[in-house]
């Protein structure tokens, strides 16, 4: 498969010495996009892909057919290299609602995919995993590679690759699991740092304890900055080693005043009830009237709002995201192929489909299924975390 066998050659860290290069001398991306929109002001979201027909990235349709895909090293993808789950951060052109069905859209003009780690697996206990001393935890709305079969597909010394969301004790929510082809040339860690010493030259993300005191020029280092470090694939004397540290931060923070931002994420520093750190960007919620009671650090939102401008981004909604309203997180739209009438499954894109669990078929009845139908899926993740256990059909031609 692509998505793994690209993170076992040596070629895609090429791209990943330029980005450092700049990130090391304290540069921060993210800049805006030329020519978004018509008179508007474009769109910027992050979050983890939920759907297929164009991509789904909190709630919004993001049309990627003349994007810019490229992951966090640099190196180009293509659309077909989006797959459920992978954590991303569009910029866009201006979000339109369609009347017919009530639908966010939006062109996407650049797409970055975005990783949390690549490393060797030390532990697994039931549904939580070890990778470079941080834990990882495999939730039922976690989507695996094609050759895994969820969590029960993997074992210690598995190389993986995680997308999810670093929470400030440590520990990330996995979002998509990826088993490496190879053993990767270099590691990496991309979360919070929970401590520094400024003379040893270590620092902490999470237990993972890091020496950089071989980075000459390293970004801005203080408690509670996300950052990414790339590692020696071995520790010394108890310590990773960094190979490089990039102290970009989302790109949402370096977003132009009046773009419309949408971030998921967890709460990672709160400085008061309505001014609050996700993923690093520090949202003001002073003019929510619907704010979540009692929010607080650990907490997983999603946030909607516009640039300030100034780094941090002004909310119009918060939404405290308890787990309790993902029945049916996933959203698929295509057309059918690969259709077994005997086992009930058919794939849209690379996405096998069990519609032996439709509860509603709009438009249409399951005798309507066949090849080539463009059909629109609403289901919830089965545990292998590759299959779309279908609660609605609707027949779209």
């Amino acid at each position: 498969m692509m998505a793994n066998l690209k993170h076992s050659m040596i070629l895609r860290f090429g791209a990943l010495a330029v980005a450092l290069g700049i990130a090391a001398c304290g540069g921060g991306g993210g800049g805006d996009i030329a020519g978004i929109g018509s008179g508007g002001t474009g769109s910027y979201s992050s979050g983890a892909i939920s759907g297929y027909g164009s991509i789904i990235v909190n709630t919004v349709h993001y049309d990627e057919a003349t994007a810019t895909i490229r992951d966090d090293d640099g190196l180009v993808l293509g659309a077909q290299d989006l797959k459920l789950g992978m954590v991303v951060e569009v910029d866009g052109g201006d979000i339109r609602t369609e009347q017919a069905t009530g639908k966010q859209r939006a062109s996407a003009n650049r797409i970055t995919v975005r990783s949390e780690l690549i490393g060797t697996i030390s532990s697994i206990s039931g549904n939580l995993v070890t990778v470079l001393d941080q834990q990882i935890d495999v939730l039922p709305t976690t989507t695996f590679d094609d050759a895994t079969n969820g969590v029960a597909g993997l074992k210690n010394g598995d190389s993986i690759e995680v997308y999810g969301f670093a929470r400030p004790d440590g520990s990330y929510a996995a979002a998509r699991i990826e088993r490496l082809a190879a053993a990767p040339a270099r590691l990496k860690l991309r979360g919070i740092v929970t401590s520094i010493d400024a003379t040893g030259r270590t620092l902490n993300i999470g237990a993972a304890l890091i020496d950089y005191s071989g980075i000459s020029n390293p970004p801005t280092l203080t408690v509670g900055r996300f950052v990414r470090a790339d590692l020696a694939p071995a520790r010394n004397a108890g310590k990773w080693v960094a190979i490089a540290l990039d102290g970009r931060q989302n790109q949402a923070a370096s977003a132009p005043q009046g773009r419309r931002v949408e971030l998921e994420g967890f709460i990672t520093e709160v400085v008061s009830n309505t001014r609050f750190s996700v993923d690093g960007v520090m949202v003001n919620a002073d003019g929510v009237t619907a704010l979540p009671a009692n929010l607080a650090r650990g907490d997983r939102v999603e946030v909607k709002g516009v640039s300030a401008g100034d780094g941090s981004v002004t909310a119009t909604t918060v939404k405290r995201e308890d787990g309790s309203d993902d029945g049916e997180p996933f959203e698929l739209e295509g057309r059918v192929t690969a259709l077994d009438a005997g086992s009930k499954r058919f794939t849209i894109r690379d996405v096998v489909v069990d519609y032996g669990t439709v509860t509603r078929y709009d438009d249409g009845a399951e005798s309507d299924l066949r090849d080539n139908r463009k059909v629109e899926v609403k289901g919830t993740l089965a545990s292998d975390g590759r299959t779309v256990l279908a609660d609605r059909i609707k027949f779209e031609d």
